[in-house]
């Protein structure tokens, strides 16, 4: 008789690791009194056994309210999240993107290099992934951010890179581009910022906020 309790209740831990409960409390007592009503007189359940079962089952619900407790903290947090970014709309922002669209013959934003580093290449690149224009800038100061400025370069879908030489490699500097806040959406549990060029950026993509 225990065997086939402790099946049940082994069935019962299995359904709730899986997200279900098809064995709940009141259902295990249920099969708790219908094994004793119907139990060898010859061969009574053993009591410790018993209390042990009953054991396991309040183990088992204690972790799958904890669950339950998680994942509603979690969709809270991410309510919030989105919450708050929806203050943001309209504001001007600046963001970490190297992607810039239609900025007709314009391009404007910011590089911010490891300390140390006293020049960066900034290249700009076409969508054939061609270097249509590029410059150095000394960032030998003291400034975290160093601007950056291209005329000419027509319009649509551009890249900027930076670069600095560290012992001979090539490594990478953040690009900061200037954009204003135009919707926010949630899509796969990430918070997700419209920006007015049309692209996304998350919230661990914006440095500053102004406006």
């Amino acid at each position: 008789m225990i065997d086939s309790i402790s099946t049940a209740t082994q069935s019962t831990q299995a359904n709730s690791s899986s997200g279900s409960s098809d064995l709940d409390q009141a259902a295990f007592l249920r099969l708790m009194t219908a094994e004793l009503q119907n139990q060898d007189p010859d061969s009574p359940m053993d009591s410790q056994a018993m209390l042990d079962q009953f054991a396991t089952l309040s183990n088992v619900q204690a972790i799958s309210g904890l669950n339950t407790m998680f994942s509603n903290y979690l969709s809270s947090q991410d309510s919030n999240s989105t919450f708050t970014a929806s203050n943001m709309i309209g504001k001007e922002v600046s963001v970490i993107s190297g992607n810039y669209s239609d900025v007709q013959g314009e391009l404007r934003g910011a590089i911010e290099p490891p300390a140390g580093v006293s020049e960066v290449t900034v290249s700009v690149r076409d969508k054939l992934g061609q270097i249509i224009d590029k410059q150095v800038i000394d960032t030998s100061g003291t400034d975290v951010s160093f601007p950056f400025e291209f005329n000419g370069v027509g319009s649509g879908d551009l890249t900027v890179e930076a670069t600095y030489s560290d012992g001979g490699v090539e490594q990478s500097v953040d690009v900061v581009q200037p954009s204003k806040v135009k919707s926010v959406r949630f899509e796969d549990g990430q918070t997700l910022l419209q920006l007015a060029s049309g692209k996304f950026a998350t919230l661990d993509d914006i440095r500053t906020i102004t406006g």
